[in-house]
């Protein structure tokens, strides 16, 4: 976990019982001006042709740094997502009785953590099932690089494609606002992923976009959220839980 204080530092970190996790920091800035519906299975994503230019820290294991040069089309992350109903932010079937919010931050190596040791068996047991549903809000906290993965996390929903981008984003996760998010790479990841570039880039950069994130950052610090990841089930907070802990809240929320 990161303090506030240790997150201006940005070098002290302490270990955490379950899962580390960040911990947001004095509020950022907003986003500067300078400038939902059916989800294809991902399985596809491996056969599509191309060059991206963010570079692989695989999902189901890679490192840390960016390095600039060829990245996986999603073969990593492939089928993680087939069968799974999705509607913008949301994954998992509309009538499951538990939903589950999920507060993240694209730059979070924690949120990235997460995906690899919870998320699988989230996916494969309480959503394939549909005892439960997953709502994904941006908390773009640790910099302007999260608030531009935040705006593109926006237009990738706006063409049906949120979850493929959020599996993408963290397969090419770079150090912490260290040049590896940018609006061109991410419409270049987009491109890869079969989405229609130009709408990407238009809908990433317009005010909508601007209105969202801001809005859902204001939602999260409301709530109390601080760090993340941060889940909460049908209103029990848990921050960096294992898929065991995730399970039983779950499991607690639909008896009750």
């Amino acid at each position: 976990m990161t303090t506030a204080s240790q997150r201006r530092s940005r070098n002290r970190r302490r270990p955490d019982p379950v899962l580390p996790r960040r911990r947001r920091p004095e509020p950022v800035a907003p986003p500067r001006r300078s400038r939902l519906v059916g989800l294809p299975l991902i399985s596809g994503i491996a056969a599509i042709g191309g060059i991206l230019l963010i570079a692989v820290a695989v999902v189901t294991g890679g490192g840390r740094g960016a390095v600039e040069g060829p990245a996986s089309q999603g073969a990593p992350v492939a089928g993680r997502f087939s069968g799974l109903p999705a509607a913008g932010y949301v994954l998992g079937r509309a009538d499951a009785p538990v939903t589950i919010d999920l507060y993240e931050d694209f730059q979070c190596p924690a949120c990235r953590r997460w995906g690899q040791a919870v998320f699988p068996a989230l996916a494969a047991n309480e959503l394939a099932t549909g005892r439960a549903r997953l709502v994904f809000h941006n908390f773009a906290f640790i910099g302007p690089e999260s608030l531009t993965a935040a705006e593109g996390a926006y237009a990738a929903a706006r063409q049906g494609r949120f979850w493929d981008f959020w599996a993408a984003l963290y397969a090419n996760q770079g150090p912490e606002n260290g040049g590896s998010i940018t609006p061109a790479r991410l419409t270049a990841l987009a491109t890869g992923l079969g989405m229609n570039g130009q709408r990407f880039g238009s809908e990433m950069r317009s005010h909508d976009a601007e209105v969202a994130v801001s809005a859902a950052i204001a939602d999260a610090r409301r709530l109390g959220v601080d760090s993340t990841p941060t889940l909460i089930v049908d209103g029990r907070r848990l921050v960096g839980a294992s898929y065991e802990e995730l399970s039983a809240a779950i499991a607690d929320a639909a008896a009750n």
